[in-house]
């Protein structure tokens, strides 16, 4: 009877050392899975900064063309300066901060980080304006310069995920206005 008393507490006891194992590692699953969550809600938040980024540059630019059109101003080489001043003040307002994102933006000029300046965006980007019967249109081109080596980018950096915003060479945005 005393060997049964035994073996009923060495069974006891294995049941709850494989209770007190599966509760570390059901607890070790909790853990690790809202690892994985908090870092995917931070790759969503700085995914939705960059698009947020993508779309406040088009809009602003945008805004800027029809201004300068709707005032009469027709200039391209006024324009392209008001536009840069207008991606400048963007740049360096800290609009796309928030918590725990941070965003640095620069120019990158032959892979190397330069300080953002008004002369290298005038010199990497051109402005067209056109006009008839009324209509004008003017477009916004960021041509990364003559030897199309400079783009205008930002890092949207979380505590552990990053990624780029930039406007790549190519990049247009147009406004199409009637004045009457």
């Amino acid at each position: 009877m005393k060997n049964r008393g035994f073996s009923f507490a060495v069974i006891a006891l294995a049941v709850l050392a494989a209770a007190i194992s599966l509760q570390n590692t059901r607890l070790g699953a909790e853990k690790q899975a809202n690892i994985v969550s908090a870092q995917a809600l931070e790759i969503e938040k700085v995914t939705f900064t960059r698009t947020q980024m993508e779309n406040v540059f088009d809009d602003a630019v945008k805004t800027v063309l029809e201004n300068e059109i709707r005032s009469q101003n027709l200039d391209a080489q006024e324009i392209k300066k008001k536009t840069v001043e207008k991606i400048i003040w963007l740049s360096e307002q800290g609009l796309f901060d928030s918590g725990r994102i941070r965003t640095e933006f620069f120019i990158e000029k032959q892979g190397s980080k330069e300080k953002i300046s008004e002369t290298v965006l005038e010199e990497s980007s051109t402005v067209l304006v056109a006009s008839e019967e009324g209509i004008t249109t003017a477009w916004f081109f960021f041509t990364g310069g003559i030897k199309q080596d400079t783009q205008f980018k930002a890092t949207i950096s979380g505590p552990s995920y990053s990624t780029e915003f930039k406007l790549p060479q190519g990049y247009t945005v147009s406004a199409v206005v009637a004045i009457g």
